[in-house]
């Protein structure tokens, strides 16, 4: 805290460097060396480093005196607290505001007018005047004006409304020689829509990492509302265990099981869903189109809300029609000659991830993907959310995140059909290409770098290849009219495609710069 005061206030700071390293022997001009063999305290340093450094580095908000002030700081009883230093300064259009409790113990008051200082009255004399703290930092006494200041300790923003600052001043509870330093304040002025007013009330004084980040997420909120209720009436639910069940029924017995990563260690891993549904049997073709009722509402309702939130203007109705269309080819799987898609569709919880991206899909194809507003995970702050929903459908914390980190995954992963009209021996380069060129493909199969070799996991790498397979068989299920030979065909291709890298990466020897010349050979 003294630190903080020395490098702030105005003036030349004297520090010397074993106050920065912890030495407790004093120096001076008498001393010829050294007395004590004493070691740098690095946990002191780095504290340093973090948090008075910086001030230094903007010594010149903080030197001059023409804009400083400081203020008393009432305690809730209407007296001056003595142990508090509170004060302000400007340059240019930058203020700063610095509070440090010089006691060990709790306090908490407020700053609102400045100490008494002397000024010329014009006249030959002097005056003693005061100055509020809206006037120290030059803000907007009325209007609907929101002052944003950041906490250089704890890194946290805080909004508070100009006016109020004005009237009352700012409340401030601190702890045994705690310190805060406000730096980059400024006013922003609120909208028609009150936007900041209501953040305002929201925060209740709080902290957050991001003012305009919570900002969007209260703008974001009826959106993630929407999407926090697709797993309220179990319907997606039910279609997982559906399409687990269907799979079971459709698999040779002696299809071996493949692990698709979703689940994490066998101490983490959610109970199982029931591999038959809980009524027994197959559904009724009506049935399941009520089902599908069911979960397409729930969609429905999340695309509209992103048309409310961000004004995208993508077709709703068509989305949603496309996501209905999607689950029907889905459930559809596996199907005649199908058997390697049997290993992965018997875990319920591929049914999830291959649910979430066709609602990824829909939010994507209404947000549009060339709008700035459109409908991706970061810019609608999804992930959070989506996760929140596997967490709902049964899924742990660590796995529902590995779920989103899939969905972003399969929504740039190239399928084999993509490169079916490429000469025979292209394509496996192709698809290779095509492949370590998606941002998430390659943390998702563990690309690492070791001795300047670029290494790849080989179980990731393989469930790769399966979701490969597995989207590159929905797509055709979900493609209108298309023959069942030519179904077979293009899924005997893909297979086959699959096949080919599952051999170059082994002959690669998993090396990702070796991967493409493999798939050639």
């Amino acid at each position: 805290g003294v630190a903080t005061l020395m490098a702030t206030m105005p003036g030349l700071p004297m520090i010397g460097h074993g106050q920065i390293e912890g030495f407790a022997e004093k120096y001076g001009m008498e001393y010829r060396r050294a007395y004590r063999d004493e070691q740098p305290d690095g946990w002191l340093i780095e504290r340093h480093e973090r948090e008075i450094f910086p001030l230094f580095h903007r010594r010149y908000l903080f030197a001059d005196v023409t804009d400083f002030l400081l203020y008393d700081v009432f305690d809730p009883g209407g007296w001056v607290n003595e142990d508090i230093f509170a004060y302000s300064n400007r340059h240019g259009d930058e203020r700063g505001l610095v509070v440090y409790h010089n006691r060990f113990a709790e306090a908490k008051g407020w700053i609102k007018m400045s100490a008494g200082y002397s000024v010329p009255d014009g006249a030959g004399g002097r005056r003693q005047m005061q100055r509020s703290l809206g006037e120290g930092l030059g803000l907007h006494p009325d209007g609907d004006w929101f002052t944003l200041m950041r906490d250089q300790r704890s890194g946290l923003e805080f909004v508070r409304p100009s006016a109020d600052l004005c009237r009352d001043g700012l409340f401030v509870e601190l702890h045994a020689y705690s310190c805060q330093v406000f730096l980059d304040i400024h006013e922003v002025q609120d909208g028609p829509s009150g936007q900041m007013r209501r953040l305002t009330e929201r925060l209740r004084g709080a902290g957050v990492p991001s003012v305009s980040g919570a900002l969007r997420q209260l703008q974001l909120a009826p959106l993630h509302d929407a999407v926090r209720g697709l797993a309220a009436n179990g319907s997606l639910r039910r279609l997982t265990e559906i399409g687990a069940a269907r799979a079971a029924a459709a698999c040779p017995s002696s299809a071996a099981a493949v692990d698709l990563g979703l689940r994490g260690p066998a101490s983490e891993a959610p109970a199982a869903l029931p591999v038959a549904p809980p009524t027994g049997g197959q559904p009724s073709t009506q049935d399941l189109q009520a089902l599908l009722d069911e979960a397409q509402a729930p969609v429905e309702r999340a695309l509209r809300a992103l048309v409310d939130v961000t004004g995208a203007t993508g077709d709703v109705e068509r989305a949603t029609a496309a996501f209905r269309a999607g689950v029907e080819a889905a459930l559809r799987l596996p199907g005649p000659g199908q058997d390697r898609l049997c290993a992965g569709l018997v875990d319920e919880w591929a049914w999830v991830a291959i649910i979430g991206r066709l609602i990824a899909e829909a939010i994507a194809s209404v947000g549009g993907p060339e709008s700035a507003r459109g409908g991706s995970f970061d810019e609608l702050q999804l992930g959070p959310v989506i996760a929140g929903v596997f967490r709902d459908l049964g899924l742990d914390d660590g796995a529902a995140w590995r779920v989103v980190a899939l969905i972003r995954m399969l929504r740039q992963l190239p399928l084999p059909s993509s490169v079916s009209r490429l000469p025979a021996a292209d394509r496996a380069p192709a698809l290779v290409r095509a492949l370590v060129a998606g941002e998430s493909v390659r943390p998702y199969i563990r690309v690492n770098v070791w001795e300047g070799v670029s290494w790849f996991n080989r179980e990731s790498f393989g469930q790769v290849l399966w979701w490969m397979l597995a989207l590159d068989a929905l797509e055709a299920a979900a493609t209108p009219k298309l023959p069942k030979t030519r179904l077979a065909a293009r899924f005997a291709a893909a297979k086959l495609l699959t096949a080919v890298l599952a051999r170059a990466a082994e002959t690669a020897k998993y090396q990702l710069d070796k991967l493409e010349d493999a798939a050639r050979d």
